[in-house]
C-alpha cells in the first residue's frame, strides 16, 4: 500500500457477527452495552484520518478480532503534530 506503517492489534476472543461487525464499523457502537460509550473506535479512527491513515477491523464469530491501523510514512509526511 505504498509508503505507509501498520500495526496490528488482534485477540481470540469471541468475535463479532457479520451484523455487529457492520454496527462497529459504521462508529459510535459499544459490545459492551452501557460499560461501553462506543467512542473508542470512533475517536481512534477520526486521529488517524486526520492523519491521512486508515483503521480496517476483520473478525468472525468464534476467531476473535483483528484491528488493523495504516499511517503514512512519518517520512514522507513531514512532522506530525501530536
Amino acid at each position: 500500500d505504498g509508503d505507509r506503517a501498520l500495526f496490528t492489534v488482534s485477540d481470540d476472543g469471541a468475535g463479532m457477527s457479520p451484523e455487529i461487525l457492520e454496527k462497529v464499523r459504521g462508529g459510535m457502537f459499544s459490545t459492551k452495552g452501557s460499560k461501553g460509550t462506543g467512542l473508542g473506535l470512533a475517536i481512534v479512527r477520526t486521529i488517524v484520518e486526520n492523519y491521512g491513515g486508515r483503521v480496517e477491523v476483520a473478525s468472525e464469530a468464534g476467531q476473535g478480532s483483528v484491528f488493523s491501523v495504516f499511517l503514512p510514512d512519518a517520512a514522507g509526511a513531514g512532522e506530525l503534530a501530536l
